[in-house]
């Protein structure tokens, strides 16, 4: 929780993704009011007990009494709290989750300021120039060239160096933009790393491409200090303020490598469910349930997917695989050519996927 005000936190983060936006008062006699004004963390062992707290809005809500909470301290100020505890909700509280809240150097790594900056061209001058923008709009700890992807890369697999924030070009000799991307996806450590994507060309084929890997944001040249300064803005601010499609999608991410295959499926549809417009959330349900086994259903999400967006690369590709498996060569050969004008069509009409919730 962030704090607003003198008198009031707002939920940012939370297992529940309704909660997200909430207001709480620091009324008296509150966990988060004792927290903030003591300004130090605090453990209760058994909070339905405990005489210091109000107990109507504590009896009923948790599992487990067992409660921790901690101040948010910047600059001497108290600027949210963050809590851990085990409400009664529809599964425990990941070891993902706990970790997350408790990565206090994530907060810096939402401030420009203290960020640590990759930037990522073939054109020296170009890195030159973007990281004297980032001097001027006094952003970057410390920053850090390459020249391509691979080189890139090798910084972003030390382990004794941190990136919190990429720019990179798209076209670059030996490893191009989006193949960095992809490595930069696939890596449990750096996956959530900040990407923002510097192309001369904003035609379909590299909208499509890198939409595929899930870019954040996408600048185009030329461009002043002024768009580069509100490109990272609102970069972060999505970070900071996720969606709830985006919540569940990374809580179905979680499950799935939790080996929670049926818990993933149910945030993935959840994630579908919220957002008619974004393929993705079909996308990632498709390959989900194609991981069962069920490729009926799973085509149909593909095709959901597709639907959405004829640039989604990969749920054509995903069908043109289901097609061979369910040996229709000719259909399957339709698909692989991929996002076109002549992409095969998908029938609009009834549309049924049997529901996991």
């Amino acid at each position: 929780m962030i704090r607003e005000g003198r008198n009031h936190l707002v939920v940012r983060a939370a297992s529940r993704p309704e909660l997200i936006g909430c207001r709480q008062p620091l009324f008296k006699g509150s966990v988060a009011a004792w927290v903030t004004q003591r300004r130090q963390p605090l453990y209760i062992p058994d909070i339905v007990t405990d005489p210091r707290f109000n107990q109507s809005a504590v009896d009923g809500q948790y599992r487990k009494n067992s409660l921790l909470s901690a101040p948010i301290i910047h600059k001497s100020k108290v600027v949210g709290v963050i809590n851990a505890t085990d409400k009664i909700g529809e599964r425990d509280l990941l070891k993902q989750d706990i970790n997350r809240l408790l990565n206090f150097k994530k907060m810096n790594h939402l401030d420009p300021k203290k960020m640590n900056f990759l930037i990522v061209d073939d054109a020296q001058n170009m890195r030159r120039s973007i990281r004297a923008m980032l001097k001027l709009l006094n952003y970057g700890k410390n920053f850090y060239e390459a020249s391509d992807g691979q080189e890139a890369w090798q910084l972003l697999r030390d382990e004794n160096i941190t990136i919190d924030f990429v720019i990179s070009d798209y076209r670059m000799p030996h490893t191009s933009g989006t193949e960095l991307l992809n490595m930069i996806r696939h890596n449990r450590r750096i996956r959530d790393t900040p990407f923002l994507m510097i192309t001369a060309e904003a035609n379909m084929d590299v909208v499509a491409e890198a939409a595929e890997l899930d870019v954040d944001a996408y600048l185009t040249k030329p461009f002043t200090t002024n768009i580069l300064e509100r490109k990272i803005a609102e970069l972060l601010e999505r970070i900071r303020n996720p969606t709830p499609l985006t919540v569940h999608l990374n809580r179905s991410r979680e499950l799935e490598e939790k080996g929670d295959l049926d818990g993933a499926i149910i945030e993935a549809q959840k994630s579908a469910d919220l957002d008619s417009r974004s393929s993705r959330p079909w996308r990632e349900l498709g390959r989900l349930i194609t991981q069962k086994g069920d490729l009926a259903k799973a085509q149909s999400c593909f095709e959901q997917a597709v639907r959405h967006s004829r640039l989604d690369v990969g749920s054509y590709h995903a069908l043109g695989q289901i097609a061979f498996r369910l040996n229709n060569h000719k259909k399957a050969f339709g698909y692989f050519p991929g996002p076109r004008r002549s992409a095969p069509v998908i029938p609009p009409g009834p549309y049924s996927l049997p529901s996991y919730c």
